[in-house]
């Protein structure tokens, strides 16, 4: 949780960056949905960012976004997460 703290200060700040590249939001990805649904519960609970994804690894491979009260689930275009 408190890299999550971190990453949200610095996409309100617009400074997150990682190694020599900007970021706009950031995605967490879980094996378990009980885990992504408490990640979920606390990111809400302590107002992170909207740009800050969860989602859970399904037994087919997709992508199963959790929803958050604060975003939309992000699109995948050309292989790239986009949060816009």
């Amino acid at each position: 949780m408190e890299q999550a703290e971190a990453y949200s200060s610095d996409i309100d700040a617009g400074n997150l960056e990682i190694g020599n590249d900007q970021y706009k939001g950031m995605v967490y990805f879980f094996e378990d949905s009980r885990a992504a649904r408490d990640a979920v519960l606390a990111m809400d609970d302590s107002g992170l960012h909207p740009n800050i994804y969860v989602g859970v690894i399904g037994e087919s491979g997709e992508i199963e976004w959790q929803p958050r009260n604060v975003n939309t689930e992000p699109t995948i275009e050309n292989g790239a997460i986009n949060m816009e």
